[in-house]
């Protein structure tokens, strides 16, 4: 990280708003400068040990946000049975900074606060918060307070998942309830879990050993609480970062943020890995310096290859594979005069995240970017939401194809047709 990016820092002590607005900041800048360096990335992060923060997002991001030297996994320090904050639902003023739907009805939402000194383990306080009426008014549910991150420098890691009552909160370290966000237990997993995805009747976690150690490991447990076993088959990622997509409780694709030499799939609930072929970059670029996946049913799945980007603009291909990705169709694509039934893409804007909610309906957001199109990619509309300058889109998320959310924290965004945002206003 250069010096000149901690300016985009959090204070040492800041309550999760203002982390937000630092965190996804932060993000938007490690994910740029992915899209302008290319390779060459990956080679000044072994050249130097940054720290990374991840806040809740579709599929989880990371931030570097640290210079610190950070050991290879924190010692988990216990944390107090008077620590779990079980005080009634109560409402608040509080905002939360990630988001994520419980069921047909209900949102959790995730706010936290950090004290972090420059060179002393950093201890924080999260709470998890409900919603009935679609993000306008939050209810305290529960937390805990007082974490300690032994050994480790800089802001931790926090995202959120849910699936119906069952809430986990993880990263660096990682809780989980089972009462609807009420009370939650430390999960003792030994890493750091890079992504957490609920599908069916259990809950899987890709883990790495250290901030920049490449996610090697899945874990795999009951949905409703139990023991995380480990599935032997995972493949050796090579990267920290990664995207998880789970269509299915039996089928999931990943594939390294940074590196992404290969996609992987596995059809048997993640105990084998089959290697896929990326598609092309991106017209006019050697190489595709951002990818994002998404998947629907167990065979169709979509990819976003970002190329270079000097400034905000972006080239970009979007790919959809009906076969589990042994083949791909080109979608659309930014180049200035497009193929014969391929749409076109706009420059602007790096997209960083893409969310399908069926074949037809697909919106694709990032730094300066927030797209949809509502026939499969030939025809894209820009939303009007603005996603850089003070509002920054962190993920968009739908409770079926037309109702949906699109969340930064400071500015939050709802659909109600699958086609108009509006801002969510208490």
């Amino acid at each position: 990280m250069r010096v000149q990016d901690l300016d985009d820092a959090a204070p040492p002590k800041a309550d999760g708003a203002a982390l937000t607005r630092a965190h996804i900041r932060g993000r938007q800048l490690r994910q740029r400068r992915r899209a302008t360096r290319g390779a060459a990335f990956a080679l000044c992060a072994i050249a130097l040990v940054v720290g990374v923060v991840t806040i809740g997002g579709h599929e989880g991001r990371h931030t570097a946000m640290s210079v610190q030297p950070r050991p290879t996994v924190p010692s988990v320090t216990s944390v107090p049975s008077s620590s779990p904050t079980s005080r009634p639902s109560v409402g608040t003023s509080t905002v939360p900074s990630s988001i994520a739907i419980a069921d047909q009805r209900d949102l959790f939402g995730l706010t936290f606060r950090c004290a972090v000194p420059p060179a002393a383990d950093p201890v924080c306080e999260f709470e998890v918060l409900s919603s009935r009426d679609a993000g306008r008014a939050w209810t305290h549910v529960g937390g805990v307070r007082n974490i300690a991150y032994a050994g480790w420098r800089g802001y931790p890691d926090l995202e959120l998942a849910a699936d119906g009552p069952n809430v986990w909160v993880y990263g660096t370290r990682t809780f989980a309830s089972h009462d609807g966000g009420r009370t939650f237990r430390d999960e003792h997993v030994k890493g750091i879990v890079s992504a957490l995805v609920p599908k069916g009747d259990s809950v899987w976690a890709t883990v790495q050993r250290c901030a920049l150690c490449p996610t090697d490991t899945l874990l795999a447990a009951p949905v409703n609480g139990g023991s995380w076993k480990s599935l032997a088959g995972f493949p050796d990622i090579g990267d920290p970062y990664v995207d998880l997509a789970r269509p299915t409780a039996s089928v999931a694709y990943v594939v390294g943020l940074d590196t992404h030499a290969v996609l992987y799939r596995s059809g048997d609930a993640g105990h084998s890995w089959q290697t896929r072929p990326l598609p092309p970059p991106p017209p006019s670029s050697s190489q595709s310096n951002t990818v994002t996946v998404a998947a629907l049913g167990a065979d169709q799945i979509w990819m976003l290859n970002g190329g270079d980007a000097p400034s905000r603009n972006q080239e970009k291909a979007f790919y959809r594979s009906d076969d589990g990705g042994q083949h791909w169709i080109l979608v659309a694509d930014t180049r200035r005069a497009p193929l014969f039934g391929v749409g076109h893409l706009p420059l602007q804007g790096i997209g960083l995240s893409v969310t399908v909610t069926t074949s037809q309906r697909i919106w694709i957001y990032g730094s300066g970017a927030f797209i949809g199109s509502l026939d499969g990619g030939q025809q894209w509309f820009d939303t009007r939401v603005s996603t850089h300058t003070t509002h920054y889109i962190s993920q968009v998320t739908f409770i079926d194809p037309i109702r949906g959310w699109a969340w930064g924290g400071d500015a939050n965004f709802r659909t109600i047709d699958g086609t108009h945002w509006n801002a969510i206003t208490p």
